[in-house]
């Protein structure tokens, strides 16, 4: 699929594979309303892209049916859902709350900032969902084409 002009970049800790507050109920209510508007055709000349903390498939708290639901519309957009691994030593979290807290947080943003500064959109249009990534648009070296 050739690339289009813009991306959309959503970041997010919730609400594809989990769903356990306000911030992953938005976030399925965002996916709804893209999946909407590509029905529409009103979003030709966008491709979908999440980035996202890695959480463990095969947890019983992991909603996998939703996820690959929502990675095959964001695919079909010629975009990815990213997933960024936060627990040293290639651990998977067993529990939701295992990726919570600032120093995971911030390793996160920096992941999301990498993922970022690899897209060759024209215009990247970036929404951060919650404070877990507040910091990324800060840590992407060159943003000229990035708003958000």
């Amino acid at each position: 699929m050739k690339m289009k002009k813009n991306a959309l970049v959503i970041c997010i800790h919730d609400g594809l594979g989990t769903h356990y507050c306000g911030v992953g109920t938005a976030m399925r209510k965002t996916i709804e309303s893209l999946k909407i508007l590509e029905e529409q055709g009103r979003l030709n000349e966008f491709e979908i892209h999440v980035i996202t903390h890695f959480y463990d498939h095969e947890a019983d708290y992991f909603d996998q049916r939703y996820f690959n639901d929502a990675d095959a519309f964001i695919r079909s957009t010629g975009g990815a859902i990213h997933e960024i691994k936060l627990l040293k030593g290639g651990k998977k979290p067993k529990a939701i709350g295992e990726n919570w807290g600032r120093s995971k947080w911030y390793r996160g943003s920096e992941g999301a900032a990498r993922i970022l500064s690899k897209l060759r959109n024209e215009n990247i249009v970036f929404l951060a969902h919650d404070i877990a990534f507040a910091p990324v648009c800060w840590l992407v070296p060159d943003r000229k084409n990035i708003s958000g």
